[in-house]
């Protein structure tokens, strides 16, 4: 059933009385006042902004990662420079050590009760530690790529050198390539007629021994390069390590802390144990004492 008829008219009766009565109207923008909102507590406030570090550092990564993993060699338009890279380096590691210390402060504020407001504190940080284990991760993964591709740099600028006529006219690159070839030819037939048959293996052996070494160093580096991405991969997992060990220790300190009130309390038991026991003593000499005079005096007395 609509009642909207009944409410106007219901409004209108109060705005006559009031009228007739000389009351003041209430203002309209009081009708719809909102309340305030309570001032969040130094636990919430921390803990956002612990958040919101981690997002705004997160963002950044994601819209930088194009220009940070890219080095001159495959994007010459690049806007980062290494020192540039670097700076991400230090700032993000600076960041991720400070919401480190963060948390820990802020899980330093929850006591040892099980209410409501505690568990959901307790829930809080536990996300903020899973957002701390994210960003580091993904910080972890960025670096591990960027290594790999600086190591692909370093191998493709060792021939890089052997493009740097691509930019000459046709005609240049063939006539010197014949120039080349003729005086190669020429050389070789001089060489060889120089040498003798002996000095000719020499040189054949001493080429293989130096294909040989070239391979050894290709495989080197190889090496290297798989190393370099394992210790990116170590260092990560060094991360994770560092921040629950972080854990491990703020754990047992909460629980040393808690051993050492529960021994308070203990010797606060023990010191009034022992006060009470020796009351009880001093109950029972007396006691003891006014039943010997008692005694002495009962038989003084019959005698």
């Amino acid at each position: 059933m609509d009642k909207t008829a009944v409410f106007k008219a219901y409004v209108k009766t109060i705005k006559t009385r009031n009228r007739a009565f000389g009351s003041p109207a209430p203002p309209q923008a009081d009708i719809l006042r909102q309340q305030r909102k309570p001032r969040r507590d130094d636990f919430s406030r921390r803990a956002k902004d612990i958040v919101n570090d981690l997002s705004r550092l997160t963002d950044f990564l994601n819209r930088h990662y194009k220009d940070y993993i890219d080095v001159q060699a495959f994007n010459q338009h690049t806007t980062l420079t290494d020192a540039d890279r670097d700076k991400i380096d230090i700032g993000a590691q600076h960041i991720i050590k400070m919401c480190s210390q963060q948390v820990n402060a802020i899980k330093k504020i929850l006591s040892g009760d099980c209410g409501q407001i505690n568990d959901h504190r307790r829930q809080i940080v536990r996300y903020v530690e899973w957002r701390l284990k994210s960003v580091s991760k993904l910080y972890a993964e960025i670096k591990a790529t960027r290594a790999q591709r600086c190591a692909e740099y370093e191998n493709v600028s060792k021939l890089s050198n052997l493009a740097h006529g691509f930019d000459q006219p046709k005609e240049t690159v063939i006539a010197t390539a014949v120039e080349y070839e003729a005086a190669d030819r020429q050389y070789a037939a001089q060489i060889e007629e120089e040498l003798s048959p002996e000095e000719l293996q020499m040189f054949e052996a001493e080429n293989i021994e130096m294909y040989n070494e070239l391979n050894q160093l290709s495989n080197e580096v190889r090496n290297i390069e798989s190393k370099a991405v394992r210790i990116a991969e170590l260092q990560e997992l060094f991360t994770e390590k560092i921040l629950e060990q972080d854990q491990d220790l703020e754990r047992i300190d909460t629980i040393a802390v808690n051993t050492t009130e529960n021994i308070v309390d203990a010797n606060t038991e023990i010191r009034s144990a022992i006060q009470t026991n020796a009351g009880l003593r001093v109950y029972i000499l007396f006691f003891i004492l006014v039943l010997s005079f008692t005694l002495l005096f009962l038989d003084w007395y019959n005698d």
